[in-house]
């Protein structure tokens, strides 16, 4: 039986996948995987925390992406760093 591609591209781009311990070819696919989350079929209690960690864990990844955004804006989108940075440049191609 072959996988789903909707699950490899979901797992490409980071995108959390819920599975059961069934083995199969999801499961083990997402073994190992940041965005793989496992529950014991029938449990619904193993269900919600595979959902719970889930949840969690993408929170998380929009808190770090926010934070690199941010660094971003200040480090790269500044205008009087990005000013200093090019007439320093421009002062280091017109000097001997």
């Amino acid at each position: 039986m072959g996988m789903p591609n909707k699950v490899a591209e979901y797992l490409a781009f980071g995108l959390p996948v819920i599975t059961s311990l069934h083995d199969g070819p999801v499961r083990r696919l997402c073994e190992g995987q940041e965005a793989g989350f496992l529950y014991t079929f029938g449990d619904a209690t193993s269900l919600s925390r595979a959902m719970s960690s889930a949840v969690a864990r993408w929170e998380a990844r929009g808190r770090a992406a926010e934070a690199r955004l941010q660094q971003l804006q200040r480090d790269t989108l500044d205008a009087a760093r990005s000013t200093s940075s090019l007439a320093d440049c421009l002062m280091s191609l017109a000097s001997p």
